[in-house]
């Protein structure tokens, strides 16, 4: 059974995982995924974890409360805002006068009723 353990604050530490280093390799590539031989375990990335144990759940051992009480979150980067073109722009515009104009007259002609 792998056994899960907080290496830091980005990376939780694989033990016992020998068996499964090919299924866990296979997860993501380095730096999100590798091997450290200081630690003798995998280190896998936070944002992984849902990853992890929809492929190899099974074979996971049950992790402490003390594991998921200080296992950070993972929150990613918000999106970087997509610059329109000019194309976008000037579609917007004749919609925008479009929608003007059909107001404009609906109003014009309640004003005449």
């Amino acid at each position: 059974m792998i056994t899960l353990a907080l290496h830091d604050q980005t990376h939780i530490a694989l033990r016992n995982a020998y068996e499964w280093r090919k299924e866990i390799a296979a997860l993501a590539t380095r730096p999100d995924v590798y091997w450290d031989s200081s630690a003798r375990a995998w280190l896998v990335h936070v944002a992984l974890l849902d990853k992890l144990y929809f492929c190899l759940g099974d074979v996971i051992a049950p992790a402490s409360a003390d594991f998921w009480c200080e296992c950070p979150l993972y929150t990613p980067a918000p999106p970087k805002p997509v610059r329109r073109t000019t194309r976008q722009i000037m579609a917007d515009k004749r919609q925008e006068q479009a929608a003007a104009a059909k107001w404009g007259a609906a109003i014009v002609e309640m004003g005449r009723g």
